[in-house]
């Protein structure tokens, strides 16, 4: 998984360079948790996002209706930020 943290990274800052680094981390955290959740392939994630907007607030609402498809818009809304995906496999307790 930790691959898949690289990748989606790498093809954000590629694809949204005009997003900043708060906006990044927190697109790169969401395709990671629905990638999981899911277990879709990377690619096909990704390819979907691309079709979805450019625009960040369109592109996260997507994300997180996605993520979290049980909750209200309201409740999406109020998903402001979210932190920084940091996976550390020394801090594992639970082999990947």
């Amino acid at each position: 998984m930790i691959a898949d943290v690289e990748e989606i990274r790498t093809y954000i800052e590629e694809r949204f360079p005009q997003f900043g680094i708060n906006k990044r981390r927190q697109i790169i955290r969401l395709l990671y948790e629905i990638r999981k959740r899911e277990q879709c392939h990377l690619p096909d994630l990704l390819h979907k996002i691309t079709e979805e907007s450019q625009n960040f607030s369109r592109l996260k609402s997507y994300l997180l209706a996605r993520r979290f498809p049980t909750l209200t818009e309201t409740e999406r809304n109020s998903c402001h930020d979210l932190p920084e995906l940091d996976i550390n496999p020394e801090s594992c307790t639970t082999k990947l």
